[in-house]
């Protein structure tokens, strides 16, 4: 069967979907490989006003030469641990002292992912350090929100390639339905990281990468209610 010329731009439009949204990070986003094409599935709300390079996050030596590589880790940690388990489906992320405002099973924040020099945290309004906030007014974000792993992997993806890669910068983004759900990427145990809460599983659990290196999770289950 031979396909028509819109048959295999379509073909062709669906394999790289699917290469894109459907591989871990580091499979994606490593250092030799890292698409020019990133941009063009980034979303207004993922512009460079949502990096920073403030020593607040990156730490007093500023931005560490092996943070695009942890990130890279830690972000496939992510994908493997919660992305590949819950997908799309919905849950309502907030803090252990915020009530719920939805019937969407509970994800409690903060949650930290780290790799080495390299920190994810998923936090709610009411745990934002205000004194290194960069970002838009606090008082339009909601408490508690719902949202996906997968859209919040989508919005963490375009953190490190919009302010890691092309800035060699951190930051942040948004998720959820009102935007309730903040992905900050910062450098381990930098102010924003010591100022963030505990997170809701201090013992941490260890898995294992594809490239066989110990990661530690601090806080991901495969279920996590109120």
């Amino acid at each position: 069967m031979r396909l028509s010329s819109s048959g295999t731009l379509l073909c062709l439009l669906v394999l790289f979907s699917c290469t894109v949204f459907a591989l871990p990070l580091d499979h994606i986003l490593s250092a030799e490989r890292f698409p020019n094409v990133t941009s063009s599935f980034l979303t207004e709300s993922t512009v460079s006003d949502f990096c920073t390079s403030s020593i607040a996050w990156t730490g007093d030596a500023g931005l560490d030469p092996n943070l695009l590589r942890d990130c890279g880790t830690a972000s496939n940690t992510f994908w493997n641990v919660e992305v590949r388990r819950h997908g799309v489906s919905e849950f309502e992320f907030l803090n252990s002292e915020t009530p719920s405002a939805h019937r969407n099973p509970n994800q409690r924040t903060p949650r930290r992912y780290t790799y080495d020099t390299c920190t994810i945290a998923l936090i709610n309004k009411p745990d934002i350090p205000d004194p290194y906030w960069p970002g838009i007014p606090l008082s339009s974000l909601p408490a508690t929100d719902t949202a996906s792993y997968d859209e919040i992997y989508m919005s963490l993806l375009a953190v490190v390639a919009d302010c890691l890669h092309d800035h060699s910068q951190v930051g942040w983004g948004l998720a959820g339905e009102k935007s309730g759900v903040i992905v900050m990427l910062f450098r381990t145990k930098s102010p924003v990281d010591v100022a963030i809460p505990p997170s809701v599983d201090p013992g941490g659990l260890t898995n294992t990468t594809t490239d066989g290196m110990q990661v530690r999770a601090t806080d991901h289950r495969a279920f996590m209610s109120s």
